[in-house]
């Protein structure tokens, strides 16, 4: 089990050095912070998280079956 974290955490450090993957959080982060003041904002939260989740699960469908 030690040997995978280990893997695990020296394949998270070589990604994290990639400026493509720097690039990437950064706008995943953005996208994150955006929505949550729209959520916040919203008459309605439970609504909307409801929706967010629903189109996170459909891409997340979506990318497995394209990956077979």
């Amino acid at each position: 089990m030690a040997l995978i974290g280990s893997i695990a955490r020296l394949l998270i450090r070589r990604a994290a050095a990639d400026p493509r993957v720097q690039r990437a959080a950064a706008d995943t982060a953005a996208t994150a912070v955006r929505q949550a003041r729209e959520i916040a904002n919203d008459p309605s939260p439970a609504r909307r998280l409801g929706r967010l989740a629903g189109r996170a699960k459909r891409r997340l469908a979506e990318a497995v079956q394209s990956e077979d």
